[in-house]
């Protein structure tokens, strides 16, 4: 499950001081985990257009702690913006992290220039789009702003570039270069972006872009792709082969973890699978066997995993027993199935009767005599 850093506020200007930034980690899916879970972020970066000890200050790294049973977590910075009195443009920070086993998608925290530069603002429209669109026109806004509210104009004719990074969702004929000429306020254009509908949930998904001009280059311009797939709820389990004979030797049984319709995950899922006793009894009918686990990759529907079954023989005439495979996951409800130990003794013969002694003499006196039953055949009722 990945997790998705923010900050707040999201931008700082020129000249603050000891400024607390909060920053959040929190799950991509909003379904809260039974443990904790730390994420590392670090504070800044190579290739941020703001650099430590020039541009800012303050704190470098932080631990932000996910609680078991909740969403989110926070923890707070404390950074310092150099003021510089010199138009150099907007730049960013960008905060990264670092999770076991999870990806973290990362934050940027803008940093405004208070020195009366003309900026670029850049709107997309739409900003999210649902991934059963198709073919989509976006209109891209570029505008010329500052920091203090005041209208103002590109002071030169100014190239910008925008860049939206294709993916296996989505595709865009990019970059797009536009010159802006001096004394305008703004441009406006439009490009062609093509989403594909996948049958595969992996949730709403940020694609990324950048806008590059001659005074800086602005990261996380991007637009969202909104998930039409409903999310699986259900996974069957099934196993072959569904029946062994009491008498056979150690057999492999293998059970394929199969999800229900043609929706699948973008990240693989785990399933942990238990042997149990149903009608048959675990340590008596058949051997002990541990709980294994299958994964089920992403955007394929069913997996395998394997385990031994060793039935027991014995020579009781019964009914054919079942063995229980169950599954349990995160998020899915497992069906299971069974295995079936197949009797293979034959029924019980004729009963026989003996009696010890066999004979008394007419004068004896009381005698007690003991009456054997015996089953022919070799084996015996199982009740």
């Amino acid at each position: 499950m990945p997790v998705s850093l923010s900050v707040s506020p999201s931008e700082l200007t020129e000249g603050a001081t000891n400024e607390a930034v909060t920053v959040t980690a929190s799950l991509v899916d909003g379904k809260a985990l039974s443990e904790d879970v730390d994420v590392s972020v670090t504070i800044g970066e190579l290739g941020d257009s703001a650099t430590r000890g020039t541009d800012f200050s303050g704190t470098q790294s932080l631990t932000i702690t996910i609680p078991a049973g909740s969403t989110s977590g926070t923890a707070d910075a404390t950074l310092t913006i150099t003021e510089e009195n010199r138009r150099d443009g907007d730049e960013f920070i960008t905060f990264t992290g670092s999770a076991s086993q999870r990806s973290v998608y990362p934050a940027t925290l803008d940093i405004g220039d208070n020195d009366a530069l003309t900026a670029i603002r850049l709107i997309y429209t739409p900003n999210e789009i649902d991934e059963n669109a198709g073919s989509v026109v976006v209109e891209y806004t570029l505008e010329a702003w500052n920091r203090d509210g005041t209208t103002v104009t590109f002071d030169e004719d100014t190239e910008v570039t925008i860049t939206i990074h294709s993916s296996p969702r989505i595709d865009v004929i990019s970059p797009y270069t536009v010159t802006i000429p001096a004394g305008q306020q703004g441009f406006t254009g439009s490009f062609t972006v093509t989403v594909h509908d996948n049958n595969v949930y992996d949730g709403d998904r940020f694609h990324p872009g950048d806008m590059t001009w001659e005074r800086a280059t602005h990261a996380g311009r991007g637009l969202t792709v909104i998930e039409d797939d409903a999310k699986p709820t259900a996974l069957a389990l099934s196993a072959s082969p569904g029946s062994v004979v009491e008498g056979a030797p150690a057999t492999t049984v293998m059970v394929t973890a199969t999800l229900g319709g043609i929706i699948t995950f973008g990240t693989a899922r785990d399933v942990t699978v238990s042997v149990d006793s149903g009608t048959a009894t675990e340590g008596t009918d058949f051997a002990t066997v541990g709980d294994f686990t299958i994964t089920l990759p992403a955007l394929t529907s069913s997996a395998t995993g394997t385990f031994t079954l060793t039935p027991t023989q014995d020579v009781i005439d019964e009914p054919a027993e079942t063995v229980l495979v169950r599954g349990t996951s995160s998020d899915l409800a497992v069906t299971g199935t069974t295995v079936t130990i197949t009797d293979d003794d034959a029924a019980p013969g004729a009963i026989a009767l003996s009696a010890a002694p066999a004979s008394v003499s007419e004068g004896d006196a009381a005698t007690s005599v003991t009456v054997t039953a015996t089953v022919g055949g070799g084996t015996t009722f199982a009740d």
